[in-house]
């Protein structure tokens, strides 16, 4: 075998080694959470509609502001029609995007209950990466129907259950965080 040979032999070879050495990143672990303790983690959970969704890089991440205008406070001190600005983590910046698996991404427009918790740079925080945005629909009948997130649990008598939670009415919703907010 020439020395030239024998010198790109033992580059693929390294080269392959290091490829068998690899390891993949390690995953995030979401811990499910129920309705009962998601508003006890939050500060603010309103009913509210997004106006503005603003996408920019912060550092090495890319972070989603929302404008959301509030249509009805469910725990916390803001009034129908104040505004409250919400930062989600993900995005896309000039054709760069970066997702978080589950975590939510609100819409232009759509309407959402948000459980808030904390603040940056005059930004309200999620209390909770893959639970706390859920959105809110009409149903069949024309009534707001609040549905579910990847990491809100179900219950059944206060324990949790291996099915996710089931989608409210909004009144039922509301009457939830209130009894939850007030223990």
């Amino acid at each position: 075998m020439t020395a030239l040979a024998r010198r790109s032999f033992l580059a693929a070879l390294v080269g392959l080694g290091a490829l068998l050495r690899r390891r993949d990143a390690g995953a995030t672990t979401i811990v499910p959470v129920t309705l009962e303790e998601l508003t006890r983690r939050s500060e603010l959970v309103v009913l509210g509609t997004v106006r503005e969704v603003r996408s920019r890089w912060r550092g090495r991440f890319i972070v989603t502001d929302c404008d959301v205008s509030v249509d009805v406070s469910l725990q916390g001190a803001l009034a129908a029609g104040e505004r409250v600005g919400v930062r989600v983590a993900g995005g896309e910046v000039e054709g760069v995007g970066q997702v978080i698996p589950d975590a939510p991404m609100p819409q232009r427009g759509g309407s959402y209950v948000f459980f808030l918790q904390g603040a940056e740079e005059g930004m309200r925080l999620l209390a909770h990466m893959t639970a706390a945005v859920l959105p809110v629909t009409l149903g069949a009948d024309g009534a707001m129907v609040v549905g579910t997130a990847p990491g809100l649990a179900g219950t059944t008598s206060g324990r949790l259950t291996d099915s996710p939670a089931r989608s409210l009415p909004v009144g039922e919703l509301a009457r939830a965080v209130r009894a939850a907010g007030a223990r």
